[in-house]
């Protein structure tokens, strides 16, 4: 079974954590996306999950796989909020 963890990492730590991950093991980029809130909840009482003065929310999601066997070892989701 493959652990699963999630990490909310400020923009300016981005490509250092990517890099991390990458380094001790992570070697499958699985899905890069970007989600965009402007408008999100407008004439509801929903309000945006975004903060002050961002818009858009980065989403990474990666995954260590066995080459040998082909088993996942590990997935990590990294989400980041740009502008």
């Amino acid at each position: 079974m493959s652990a699963e963890t999630a990490e909310l990492v400020p923009q300016s730590a981005l490509k250092a954590r990517v890099a991390e991950l990458k380094a001790s093991g992570c070697n499958m980029l699985v899905d890069l996306t970007c989600v965009d809130f402007q408008g999100f909840g407008a004439g509801t009482k929903n309000a945006s999950p975004a903060p002050e003065g961002r818009r858009f929310k980065l989403v990474y999601r990666l995954m260590e796989l066995d080459m040998a066997t082909g088993m996942v070892k590990r997935r990590v989701t990294l989400d980041s909020w740009v502008g």
